[in-house]
């Protein structure tokens, strides 16, 4: 019997394995999700460690790195380690990094919860954001084709809703909606960039201008505040609702601690919408280790370590200038100046930065976020590849009128052996690399366009200097939004941009670890160390 039983398990195994492998997407989903189980046990494993050293520092950051270092040394004793990585794991790191995303929804929805005093400070939070910023420069039938969106939206209004208002139950509703949202924008900017009745300009446009994280931000925002008033409790208890800060990552630790934090606080166990959200966010980046491993060969250059020591430069200018410009510019009092040290960094990295300077951890946060949506958006309305193909063309052009001006000829060649040169101009061949740093699709249609050209391999051209600044500039100014985008498009700037945004980040907490040094920027903004 217990064989019978055994066997039957087994076929039934089999049978669903075999249903799965034959649907890709819904496979991808399974390991996805599995890949999300597997980093949030890494995180908290981590966390763990770092409670009982009390060392305050990302978790989610540390396991990305720890993933990258075990895979690149396995990857030397066990050859094959690769080829199972791009078999079993490489797509659905791609779905992870598509919708991790979805995690920089709530901090800009936080946004509401401290709004800034008077007219005149804002101005001058954003002049002093774009002071910094700026020298580091159809539609028919579309719901049906995702049942994983129609799942959601028919629960929000057939779960959520009724438990909403009938055992006043806020997260089912919260959580429900802001998935539907999230799947829902997506839908949205497929079906627009596919759309063929549009002009490009026009389909580029609409395209930058549907943000997943923006709407989706503001939908969650327009709930708030909706159900506030309906309910006549105050904003903040509403945003309450929308995060309670424990993620899957703190109920796994909630059993090893017994129930208390490291200070002896009963931990929360209850997860809300935002808290799902994060979970997703941290699992991506831990996933990020693996897109590291997958470009270690380039990472491990001169590039990468061209990336590391420029982020590391920009890191103590932002923590030994940053707060002296604005305070130059007029912006106070001090906590504000000092959150420009970290304006750049993702923020659970500038989270202890904060904490060590004495900073506005708000103002910090709602940087960081508007930084990366306008990157974002900025990316998605073409930006990045214009002002690539901008620049380059004129490089192109500059190098070929020295070419011609050159007193040199070159010897002539015999008609047989000049008709054996490939038609490619210059500026063709080196379009591909630099339209391969921002915008896939380009490249893509590049490839299929002009079969003269030869198909770059996977991997090949990523040193190129264009693809490695433009993953420095999206890592330094973008930190994780503006590196997910690159990831979700496919870019092959994403690993410098992730490893920019890595460095950026350890370096700028390092730096304002140093005590003369951070005593000495908090004196200069007239503030006292915490």
């Amino acid at each position: 019997m217990c064989l019978f039983t055994s066997t039957t398990a087994r076929q039934r195994y089999a049978r669903l394995r075999h249903y799965l492998h034959k649907h890709t997407q819904l496979w991808d989903g399974v390991v996805a999700t599995l890949l999300i189980c597997m980093a949030q046990l890494a995180i908290a494993g981590i966390d763990l460690m770092l409670d009982n050293h009390s060392v305050d520092f990302p978790p989610s950051i540390l396991a990305m790195v720890a993933v990258f270092v075990v895979l690149s040394a396995c990857g030397c004793v066990l050859p094959r380690l690769e080829e199972f990585y791009q078999k079993h794991l490489s797509r659905a790191t791609n779905l992870l990094n598509r919708h991790m995303s979805i995690g920089f929804t709530i901090p800009f929805v936080m946004i509401c919860r401290g709004p800034l005093a008077d007219a005149r400070t804002v101005g001058l939070v954003i002049a002093c954001f774009v002071v910094q910023e700026t020298p580091r420069t159809g539609f028919r039938g579309w719901l049906s084709r995702n049942p994983i969106l129609v799942l959601c939206w028919f629960l929000t209004f057939t779960v959520g809703i009724p438990l909403r208002y009938a055992v006043h139950r806020d997260a089912p509703l919260a959580t429900f909606l802001l998935f539907a949202t999230w799947f829902t924008m997506l839908e949205v900017q497929r079906a627009v960039k596919s759309a063929e009745g549009f002009a490009p300009w026009i389909r580029i446009t609409l395209t930058g201008s549907l943000n997943a994280v923006l709407w989706t931000s503001l939908v969650m925002m327009g709930y708030i505040y909706i159900d506030a008033a309906i309910s006549d409790r105050a904003l903040g208890k509403m945003l309450d609702t929308l995060q309670t800060k424990t993620t899957l990552s703190h109920l796994l630790l909630h059993s090893v601690n017994g129930g208390v934090d490291a200070e002896g606080n009963k931990l929360n166990v209850s997860m809300a919408a935002g808290d799902i959200a994060q979970s997703i966010l941290n699992a991506g980046l831990v996933a990020w280790g693996l897109k590291l491993y997958e470009y270690r060969r380039q990472l491990l250059s001169r590039a990468g370590l061209t990336v590391l020591i420029v982020s590391s430069i920009l890191a103590i200018g932002n923590v030994a200038l940053g707060p002296l410009l604005t305070r130059a510019i007029g912006l106070g009092p001090a906590s504000r100046n000092i959150a420009y040290t970290a304006r750049s960094v993702t923020i659970a990295m500038g989270a202890p930065v904060m904490i060590t300077m004495g900073g506005d951890a708000s103002l910090n946060a709602t940087m960081v976020v508007i930084s990366g949506i306008i990157f974002q958006m900025g990316l998605g309305f073409g930006l990045g590849s214009w002002l690539e193909r901008t620049i380059f063309s004129c490089f192109v052009t500059q190098q070929d009128a020295t070419v011609n001006t050159s007193p040199e000829q070159p010897e002539e060649k015999p008609e047989a052996e000049a008709k054996t040169e490939p038609k490619a101009s210059q500026a063709e061949l080196l379009t591909v690399p630099v339209r391969r740093s921002f915008d896939l699709e380009a490249a893509q249609r590049t490839r299929t366009t002009a079969p003269a050209i030869a198909s770059p391999a996977q991997g090949e051209g990523m040193n190129d200097p264009h693809t490695v600044a433009a993953g420095l500039t999206i890592g330094i100014n973008s930190a994780a939004m503006g590196t997910a985008y690159l990831y979700e498009v496919g870019s092959e700037a994403a690993p410098y941009s992730a490893l920019s945004m890595m460095a950026l980040g350890v370096m700028t907490v390092g730096f304002a670890s140093i005590m003369p040094l951070a005593e000495w920027v908090v004196a200069s903004v007239g503030g006292t160390m915490p």
